[in-house]
């Protein structure tokens, strides 16, 4: 709305009076350039696709199970090997990595820990490392309070809390 009111060739004066924004926000709009914005938006630090693409690639051996949800859950995936960590996974990729050959390591960047746990959280939010502690939620709990088997899991869970 504003840019287009600029377009119109009003004062910042007269478009404050209409608007209620700064004069800083007009001078910003009046100088902003849609293909300049697009080019800074890419991060120099930022990995490129290729890279991305090689994590992803990476992350089709890896060996998972679907475990079983809730109705009030979406589908959750966890590590087939039990004792498996996100370093453990880390060097996984790092020893893939360098196996790479010279020109392709030139587009491929190598990640840190860091940047490689959070790439893989983004990318694949539904897997886990261990099994859930719990099997149901508390809304599946409330709505089938009969279930002999979310009877046992309260006795269970009240037990726990007793014996703490």
């Amino acid at each position: 709305v504003v840019k287009e009111i600029i377009s119109y060739g009003l004062s910042e004066i007269e478009i404050m009076s209409i608007l209620p924004i700064g004069s800083s926000r007009i001078h910003r709009l009046r100088h902003f350039d849609k293909e300049k914005d697009k080019q800074s938006r890419n991060c120099s630090h930022a990995f490129s696709q290729e890279t991305v693409n090689f994590l992803r690639n990476q992350s089709k051996t890896w060996a998972l199970v679907e475990e079983p949800p809730c109705p009030h859950r979406t589908e959750i995936f966890q590590f087939l090997p039990k004792g498996i960590t996100w370093k453990g996974l880390h060097r996984m990729y790092s020893t893939q990595w360098e196996k790479l050959s010279d020109s392709e390591k030139k587009t491929v960047r190598p990640m840190a820990y860091s940047t490689f746990s959070m790439y893989v959280h983004s990318e694949f939010p539904r897997i886990r490392l261990a099994k859930a502690s719990e099997r149901f939620c508390k809304a599946c709990i409330l709505s089938n309070e009969k279930s002999p088997e979310i009877n046992f899991l309260k006795g269970r869970n009240l037990m726990q809390k007793l014996t703490t």
